[in-house]
Order: structure tokens, then sequence, then C-alpha cells
């Protein structure tokens, strides 16, 4: 018991630490889902860390990524942990993919979205962009509606409806996370670009010429907010699903979308200022955002759950 509270607590410390917007909006879930959600982004994260080091070589992770692939999958068909294993988020995972029943199809579109990331670095259009956000944010929608859905008969013949609305909301908060970030990604080795070729040539866009100068001009700005439009376009289709869920789970759902469509609000009050210091709502903003969405007992339980999630989890687990 002692491992696997010891593993749930290092994958909350990975969704705290690497996705503040995202974990604020959790503390609305009860722990059951809680501790679940922090399972699936541990895992995700401990991988997506792995894809995008800097200090090792492309061989290297290539070699890396594939041996904790075959590993993986021979804990997901047997059900049982290797006593070696290299990645301690596992215990956590392997318990939640029980409880829960994650399917197979999950992790093996997760697998083939990160092998992208090593062999794929530029996208020539949205559609095919598209194809790697199923694995690498679609899933994740996917994987928290059944959560969500767990022993909830609520969801009981819902579940296909509301499939594309989640996995609609993963793309979102991704293409929100490439078009604040173009900047991180177009300085690593060698550069990833997910704003579309296509759409670069159409607006006449140099990347290049931008992360030299560090300044930005009218056209990026055109060509920044047409994708910024299309994000919103996504979030409003994915608010239609927020507002089928249970209703215990609306406010959770639609908090973490606020805070993270929140961040193309700040784009456009930077100026587009992309190549610059990284564009961020701060951790009082949020507070006072979300403090406009939710009735006062909604807002002191999430400072509750922020205090007992992070310091105390452990009385969860007695």
């Amino acid at each position: 018991m002692f491992e696997l509270y010891k593993s749930y607590k290092l994958c909350q410390h990975l969704f705290k630490k690497h996705s503040k917007s995202y974990y604020l909006g959790a503390m609305l879930f009860p722990f059951n889902i809680f501790k679940h959600i922090c399972a699936f982004y541990g895992f995700v994260r401990t991988i997506d860390t792995i894809v995008d080091n800097t200090t090792l070589s492309l061989n290297t992770k290539i070699v890396v990524l594939n041996t904790i692939e075959t590993k993986f999958f021979n804990m997901y068909d047997t059900g049982i942990i290797e006593k070696s294993y290299d990645i301690e988020v596992y215990p956590a995972l392997m318990n939640t993919i029980t409880e829960l029943n994650i399917p197979r199809d999950i992790f093996e579109r997760f697998f083939k979205s990160m092998k992208l990331d090593l062999e794929k670095y530029e996208y020539t259009t949205y559609e095919e962009l598209e194809t790697y956000m199923d694995g690498s944010a679609g899933i994740v929608g996917e994987t928290m509606l059944i959560i969500m859905a767990h022993n909830n008969p609520y969801y009981d013949g819902k579940f296909n409806e509301l499939k594309p609305y989640a996995q609609k909301l993963g793309y979102s908060f991704q293409l929100t996370n490439f078009i604040r970030d173009i900047k991180e990604d177009y300085s690593m080795t060698p550069s990833r670009i997910y704003i579309p070729q296509h759409e670069l040539k159409e607006h006449s866009i140099d990347l290049s010429l931008y992360a030299i100068s560090g300044c930005v001009d009218d056209t990026f700005r055109k060509c920044i907010d047409f994708q910024i439009k299309r994000n919103t376009k996504l979030y409003d289709y994915s608010q239609m699903g927020i507002g089928k869920l249970h209703q215990n789970h609306q406010q959770a759902i639609h908090i973490s979308k606020i805070l993270y469509s929140g961040i193309l609000d700040y784009i456009k009050y930077y100026n587009y200022e992309l190549f610059g210091p990284k564009i961020k709502i701060g951790f009082y903003a949020k507070l006072s955002i979300i403090k406009q969405h939710l009735s006062f007992f909604q807002y002191i339980q999430v400072f509750i759950h922020y205090f007992l999630y992070s310091y105390f989890m452990f009385l969860y687990f007695l």
C-alpha cells in the first residue's frame, strides 16, 4: 500500500507542477476521481519528458521509448508489474488501468504519437496535425471521460455521444499550447513546428526570422489570430459537451477550459509577442478567474482539496 501511495503521490506532484490550470480544475473532483487523473497524467508526462529531453540523442530516445513501450504492454497484457520497473508511476497507473479497465487502444495511440515526435517535426495540413493530436491529446480527453463515467450510471449509453466532445477539448488544450509555445518548440533540435506548413505559407511566415529577431510583425499576428480563431471554435464545440456531463462534473471541466482558453486572451493582450518571454497566467490571476465562475462553496472546496491533495494525500490510503 505504501508503494502505491508513493506512486500516486509522484503522479500528483507531476500533475501539479506541469499542468497548473488543469490541476486547479481537478480540485473540484472527489479524491476517487482525482487520483486516477493523477495516475494517467503522471504517465503521459513522464513519457513526454523523455521524448522532449534535450540531453539525450535522437537514437537514444528512440531506443528508450521502444523499450518502455514493450515493457508497458507486457505489464498491461499480463497485469504484472515488473519488480525492476524503471518508471515510478507504474504502480499507480496499473492500479488505475485495472480499476477503470482503460482500453489498450488508448495507449497504442499514445505511443504512436510519441514516436511521431521523434520522426516528424512539421505537419503539412491541419488534418495531418489532427492525426498526431489524436494520440497526444484526444486520448487525454477520452480517458478523462472514462474516469468520470466509472461506476456512474448517468453515463450509461452516453459515452459514445460525449467522446467526440472530450477528444476535441483535448485538441483545444493542445492547440493552445502549440500557439503559446511556438518559440520553445522551434528552439528544439531539430525544430518542431506544429503550425501547419500550408498555413504558414499562406501567411508568408518564415519562423526563423522571428526566432532570430525575437520580435513579431502584423503578418505574424494575422497568422496567429487565424490559429486562435480555430482554437476558439474548438473550445465552443467542446463547451456543448461539457453541458452534457453529469452536473457534479461540469464545473471541474469548465474551469479547466476557462483557464486554458484564457491563455489565448493573454496572447492577444500581449499583442501576440510569442517570441519574447513565455506568456503565462499567474496563480493568483487564475484564482481570480475561477472565483468569477464558482459559487462560494465551490471556491472554498478548491482550497480545501488543494491543501488536502497536496499535503495530506496519505490520509486517503489509510
